[in-house]
């Protein structure tokens, strides 16, 4: 899971990864719970795909079993768009952020205009 973290985390914020783009994986999926910061504060990310098995959480940290292995958030290299589930101190919100590409980085865009950070 921290293997999937990290590359999601290298990949958002435009890290270089050391890969050329044609080696970079078709798909990237960030596991349920995956951490950005919102307003300075830490806020778990879930998506609505089902999870590759290696994006699970074994521990189960966020007791969804029923639904954890459709709480992934999976973004392929043809998509634009990703909707996410983002549980803030006042309940959930549903967004769809925008998928921006430049080379072998890639981020996200909030509605509002920011950028998605994650959480360190």
């Amino acid at each position: 899971m921290k293997a999937i973290r990290m590359l999601v985390a290298t990949v958002v914020l435009g890290v270089t990864s050391g890969l050329a783009w044609a080696d970079l994986p078709p798909v990237i999926t960030m596991g349920p719970g995956f951490k950005i910061v919102v307003n300075g504060a830490e806020v778990p990310v879930f998506g609505f795909d089902r999870c590759p098995q290696a994006a699970l959480d074994p521990q189960n940290t966020f007791h969804i079993p029923g639904e954890q292995a459709k709480a992934c958030t999976v973004i392929p290299s043809y998509q634009s768009e990703v909707k996410v589930r983002m549980m803030l101190r006042s309940g959930p919100v549903v967004e769809t952020w925008g998928v921006m590409r430049y080379g072998n980085m890639l981020g996200f865009r909030r509605p509002d205009g920011d950028l998605v950070v994650p959480a360190t």
